[in-house]
């Protein structure tokens, strides 16, 4: 592979080790050269830079007077470390003006694609370690409250008889472009509004093996069998919080079978249609930052 998916390129040190570590967190909470990444709502605050967009950090000052989530550490970029907090509680207008003089809240869906790679990187953490957070204020196992630790990573019972260790929650996925060496299998979601064919994924069960999920979700979704299956690339996907492994599969069988619960159309393409397509054509392909369509561009242009 030639460059890693969005969301998923090097340069952040998530700095793992320095977690556990209660008085140091403590001390870079309070460290004039801490960036705080302020979510508000699952929208990022974001700088446009005569660079491109980046990620707008605040100091600790700046951020006293709002209503705030727990800290989470996100890592170390080029000698700053980095802090993610929520501020959804807070008034919008009171998160502004916390931030950097011309710093907007953003989408993650909007500026992910934009941002540099490890700012990329730690936008998808900050996104699913605060959901995981808000998704999990009480213990699954006695229902008591959860309490974190190891600098956000980590939640731990207050139940002292319960005791339960919780870490982020992250899903597996399997998504796999079907080719017949001259087309390429995509299908339209039904249960999703648009245009948009795509390729075919879907969440890896308990006891089932990635290459396993990956030929049964096509059969499933389009009804054929797989003669040949090989790893493409991963991709975290904070939407919520996946992990999307990527396969590329060469088809056995080409008759198609739909699932029309989910998949609401299914099509052979050649190379030549999908470079036909324009921007307000019946097909649209999926959006830039996905590895789906770095799989289908690349089938495109012919990559092995």
């Amino acid at each position: 592979m030639t460059a890693a998916n969005v969301y998923g390129q090097d340069g952040l040190d998530r700095l793992v080790e320095r977690r556990r570590d209660a008085t140091w967190f403590a001390q870079v909470l309070t460290d004039d050269a801490t960036r705080f990444i302020v979510g508000w709502r699952e929208r990022l605050p974001v700088l446009d830079t005569a660079e491109g967009v980046r990620l707008a950090g605040a100091d600790h000052r700046a951020i006293a007077g709002l209503t705030l989530g727990v800290p989470i550490l996100l890592g170390e970029v080029e000698g700053a470390t980095y802090v993610a907090i929520d501020a959804s509680r807070s008034d919008e207008a009171d998160v502004l003006a916390a931030l950097p003089a011309g710093a907007r809240l953003a989408e993650i869906r909007e500026i992910g694609a934009l941002l540099p790679g490890a700012e990329a990187g730690m936008a998808a953490s900050h996104r699913g370690v605060l959901l995981w957070h808000a998704a999990s204020r009480n213990c699954g196992r006695c229902g008591a409250s959860m309490i974190a630790a190891d600098a956000g990573h980590t939640l731990r019972c207050t139940n002292a008889d319960c005791a339960a260790t919780l870490h982020p929650r992250i899903d597996p996925c399997v998504i796999t472009l079907v080719t017949d060496g001259e087309r390429v299998l995509l299908g339209r979601n039904g249960r999703r509004p648009g245009s948009i064919f795509t390729c075919f994924a879907g969440f890896v069960e308990p006891g089932e093996s990635l290459e396993g999920a990956a030929a049964r979700e096509v059969h499933e979704e389009v009804g054929v069998h797989l003669a040949s299956l090989r790893y493409h690339s991963s991709q975290p996907w904070p939407f919520p919080a996946q992990i999307m492994v990527g396969f590329l599969a060469t088809a056995a069988t080409t008759e198609i079978h739909l699932d029309t619960e989910e998949i609401a159309e299914a099509r052979w393409f050649t190379r030549e249609e999908l470079r036909g397509i324009t921007p307000d054509g019946p097909v649209q392909l999926p959006r830039g930052d996905s590895v789906a369509r770095r799989m289908i561009s690349g089938w495109i242009e012919g990559e092995s």
